[in-house]
């Protein structure tokens, strides 16, 4: 899980000046390779187990 690196190199690449809604894709698109394994730990934390496990 590397999310920093991922929205840096996004926006890096994608990013425009004065274009709003494509610098915002691209750091949603920076956020999605890591976005199931923040959805799996939540749950797991949900559901009881203690973030030591997790």
């Amino acid at each position: 899980m590397n999310t920093p690196a991922h929205v840096i190199f996004a926006l890096a690449a994608f990013a425009r000046p004065q274009e709003r809604r494509r610098n915002l894709a691209a750091a949603l698109g920076g956020l999605a390779p890591d976005l199931s394994l923040y959805l799996m730990t939540g749950a797991a934390l949900a559901m009881g187990f203690s973030p030591r496990e997790v």
